[in-house]
């Protein structure tokens, strides 16, 4: 375990970097794996303090590829803490372009048709409570407000014609399947 302390700050750092070859999930599944809720205080606070302060970086920054997207560090951050409700508060109060753009993102990628439903993706399994905290917070009614907010003034954000095509595909869905939101 020592070891493995002493090499985190690295890993971590070569992490956001996106200079790892393996996910993030993965390296923060590590976390757990480690029983860190075990460690001292100070350590415990250190992983805390890090991990919201690379969830508040990922949602300043627009999505590009070799940006980290919020669904990727979300994910990540599940693997390594029980509770999300930090991080999804930190999400719904944030009124940036670029972290309504990572919401309306979000939305997109894990959409599947089959089922009507939003769909975590294979690194949630193993965190069923957390799958359960992101699900009621994302089908909520304040976020689905939000996200029908988000996509009216989405073009005022100067967004790619990709967005643009990503937001009318969320447009979509949530007029068409979650019309309690209007």
């Amino acid at each position: 375990m020592d070891l493995f302390k002493y090499v985190l700050p690295r890993l971590l750092e070569l992490m956001t970097e996106r200079e790892l070859l393996t996910d993030s999930e993965i390296v923060l599944s590590k976390l757990t794996y480690g029983d860190r809720r075990t460690w001292l205080e100070a350590e415990q606070q250190a992983i805390e303090e890090f991990l919201m302060a690379w969830w508040v970086q990922t949602l300043a920054r627009l999505s590009e590829y070799s940006d980290t997207r919020a669904d990727e560090a979300l994910s990540s951050i599940a693997q390594a803490e029980d509770n999300l409700a930090p991080y999804l508060d930190r999400w719904f109060k944030d009124e940036s372009a670029a972290a309504i753009t990572h919401l309306i993102l979000f939305i997109d990628f894990g959409w599947r048709e089959e089922g009507l439903k939003y769909e975590a993706g294979a690194f949630w399994e193993s965190r069923p409570q957390q799958t359960q905290q992101l699900m009621a917070w994302l089908y909520s009614v304040p976020v689905g407000q939000k996200i029908e907010a988000g996509l009216a003034v989405a073009s005022t954000f100067g967004l790619n014609p990709e967005v643009e095509d990503v937001c009318e595909r969320v447009r979509t869905i949530i007029h068409h399947y979650y019309p309690q939101y209007l």
